[in-house]
């Protein structure tokens, strides 16, 4: 359990030092199919990301199992469809 303290800490620090707040961030639970594995709702809670990620990053996690690829699919489309977003946001913005 040592290790998801040590990613929250690196998470709140790259918050912290690099200006993302517009990044997506996507974390995958892996390893869904161990009977001992965490469940999404228990990492969210150790890694603090309601605290961390606040209401103004677009974050998700999603419990995967890397073995038959059970939630890879669903975890992909998250990113893609957060991209797509974001992509037209700043098409509209007429910033480039």
């Amino acid at each position: 359990m040592h290790y998801i303290i040590i990613f929250a800490t690196h998470l709140v620090c790259l918050f912290d030092d690099i200006p993302i707040s517009d990044c997506l961030l996507l974390i995958l639970a892996n390893k869904q199919d161990h009977p001992l594995s965490k469940d999404t709702e228990e990492i969210t809670e150790l890694l603090k990301l309601r605290e961390i990620c606040g209401s103004n990053r677009k974050w998700h996690i999603s419990g995967v199992c890397a073995l038959n690829g059970k939630g890879l699919k669903e975890s992909f489309k998250w990113i893609k469809d957060g991209l797509s977003q974001q992509e037209k946001i700043i098409r509209n913005s007429n910033i480039f």
